[in-house]
């Protein structure tokens, strides 16, 4: 004897009506079928999940090479800190050794280590021997453009000692601005027209010298190979040549025979373009030009006015270091003549004589050309720019 069940008896509820028995045989195998497809699924994809649980962690390499700090030593707010695996404190010195400074700096800031930002990295062994670079973007170098700060970055393998009492290791960090080239001569009037104030030719240093203290911290967690850490961040100036120093605290003393470590590097300004004032002389052949009577009269063959100019530094300078700068250069007269009557192109070497440089190209100058038409016998003017040869003098914003 069959027994039939309803839909309602399925769900709690017997108001629907039965099902016959061959509609349960075809539910049955329905479910059989799509049963089967989602065990084939389940297994397609597990190799994939697996693949994806090793590969996510190989991603995170500053993740792995960091525990961060405990309860009791949080990391700092500004950049994360770590306490070092041993496998990665390996990892790191070999890096540090090699002058794979940001490879060094990945591994122990992680995912808050920036590569756009200068950093002052130093290494000192235990026996005193260092190695130390500046870092931007991967490259080690001493000349730096438009940075607003640099960073330092020190790694111990002995902790600066004090054989009289147990002060906390810490570092003295210096910024001496050693060479400093004062803004241009037009720099300083539009900043100060533009800002509203009168001008104020200062030849002093923007970024004043500095002494701070820079602490070191325990990184590593095996005692038997200790590294001590710190870091710290200064302001530097644009074109000025800036010295860094890192020297022992108090009465503590770096290992071996150190007793201060230094770097001097450049910063410079940070733009390609530029804006002047020019004052150019154009030859060749002058202007003519007919009168009512029409008699011609032919202007000189020399012509000098003053322009407004801007400039695309091919080579910029490198102040304080390089002073001249090479650049192509385009401008309009402001002074005699309608705006835009003469266009002048051509290249420009940048502080040749104190602030003023020297420039030279071709002069479009334009001009009208004035004939009668054959047909209708009707005086006509046409509009042309002459190419002229000029030299000059500019001062650059």
């Amino acid at each position: 004897m069959h027994r039939y069940f309803s839909v309602g008896e399925a769900f709690g509820s017997g108001t629907d009506p039965p099902f016959s028995p061959l509609v349960m045989t075809l539910i049955r195998s329905r479910l059989r079928v799509a049963a089967s497809v989602a065990s084939l699924a389940c297994i397609a994809l597990a190799p994939r999940v697996a693949a994806a649980q090793v590969v996510q962690p190989l991603q995170a390499v500053g993740a792995l090479c960091a525990v961060k700090g405990s309860a009791d030593q949080p990391p700092a707010a500004s950049a994360a800190v770590y306490r070092l695996t041993s496998e990665c404190l390996g990892e790191l010195r070999s890096a540090l050794n090699a002058g794979a400074f940001g490879r060094a700096l990945e591994i122990y800031f992680g995912d808050s280590y920036n590569p756009a930002l200068a950093n002052w990295v130093v290494y000192v062994r235990a026996d005193g021997s260092v190695k130390q670079g500046v870092i931007q973007k991967g490259v080690v170098t001493d000349l730096l453009r438009g940075q607003k700060y640099i960073y330092t970055s020190a790694f111990f393998e002995a902790v600066p000692t004090n054989p009289a009492d147990s002060i906390s290791p810490a570092l003295e960090l210096s910024r001496r601005s050693v060479n400093f080239q004062k803004e241009q001569f037009t720099t300083v009037l539009v900043n100060a027209f533009g800002a509203g104030k009168i001008p104020a030719f200062d030849a002093g240093a923007t970024v004043m010298d500095l002494d701070r203290q820079m602490s070191l911290r325990l990184v590593s967690d095996d005692p038997r190979s200790p590294l001590w850490a710190g870091s710290a961040r200064v302001e530097i100036g644009e074109n000025t040549d800036v010295q860094l120093a890192l020297a022992a605290n108090g009465r503590q003393r770096l290992p071996g025979t150190l007793t201060r470590l230094y770097t001097t590097l450049n910063n410079a300004k940070a733009t390609r373009w530029d804006l002047g004032l020019g004052i150019a002389t154009a030859f060749g052949s002058g202007s003519t030009t007919v009168d009512g009577s029409g008699t011609e009269h032919v202007s000189s063959s020399f012509k000098a006015n003053v322009y407004l100019t801007s400039y695309l530094n091919i080579l910029p300078a490198r102040l304080p270091r390089l002073r001249h700068s090479w650049s192509l250069v385009g401008g309009t007269n402001i002074a005699n003549g309608a705006l835009l009557d003469d266009l002048l192109t051509g290249v420009a070497v940048g502080r040749v004589v104190g602030d003023a440089g020297i420039m030279m190209g071709v002069l479009w100058e334009s001009r009208k050309r004035e004939s009668v038409d054959p047909i209708t016998h009707a005086n006509r003017t046409q509009d042309y720019r002459q190419p002229r040869f000029f030299i000059g003098f500019d001062l650059r914003a």
